[in-house]
């Protein structure tokens, strides 16, 4: 820029220069396409993965459910048998007191009375306590809620199916097994292609276009 002659200052102009080029592969011994498979199989992989998590977390809430469960009614049934213990002790006094029983005999029944007493205190302080705190710590749930089995224990049914087709289909069934084989497939996956590497690759020349514009 110039005032009368002087020159202020120079003119420097902006220059902005743009490029897009695109290359392609035209061979490279497979290495790019099992790249790709090997890339898949990892995510497939880890899809197994978050799968086998997720069901891990349901055999383990439904183990700890009957575990619960199962605690409850052992508390029911030993109950029930600390009653029963009661009247053959009472029983047994009864038979004592007009000369039909021993002592021994009845002290025989007041210990088995005394551990039936005992099982069932470790049952109701210790291990149904246990396993509610550990399914409330399953389910998210604060400490002061109550949780209780509501549906009864029954016995299995027998399966009709053969053992052999069952343990085929427990091993189709098995997330973490088809993670596994999804991971040593995506390893082959890599060997082979580290093995490409061996081979000469072709490309395509580069296609570019460049702009320029001057401001």
């Amino acid at each position: 820029m110039a005032v009368g002659g002087v020159a202020i200052f120079p003119n420097f102009p902006d220059n902005f220069r743009t490029r897009l080029a695109v290359q392609l592969p035209l061979y490279t011994g497979g290495r790019l396409r099992r790249a790709v498979d090997s890339a898949d199989l990892e995510r497939q992989a880890s899809a197994r993965d978050v799968e086998a998590g997720r069901g891990d977390l349901v055999l383990e809430v439904a183990t700890a459910y009957w575990t619960l469960a199962t605690l409850s009614r052992t508390e029911e049934v030993l109950s029930e048998g600390l009653g029963s213990y009661d009247a053959h002790l009472k029983d047994a006094r009864n038979r004592e007191a007009v000369g039909l029983a021993a002592r021994n005999e009845v002290l025989a029944v007041q210990v088995e009375r005394d551990r039936a007493e005992l099982s069932l205190a470790r049952a109701r302080a210790g291990t149904s306590q246990i396993a509610e705190a550990q399914l409330r710590r399953l389910l998210d749930r604060p400490a002061d809620v109550r949780i209780e089995a509501a549906e009864p224990l029954e016995a299995p049914s027998p399966a009709d199916a053969d053992a052999s087709a069952l343990a085929a289909a427990a091993l189709e069934a098995r997330l973490e097994r088809a993670a596994l084989v999804a991971r040593v497939a995506a390893a082959d996956a890599r060997v082979r292609a580290e093995k490409g590497a061996r081979l000469p690759e072709i490309w395509a020349p580069p296609a570019s276009t460049t702009r320029t514009r001057t401001g």
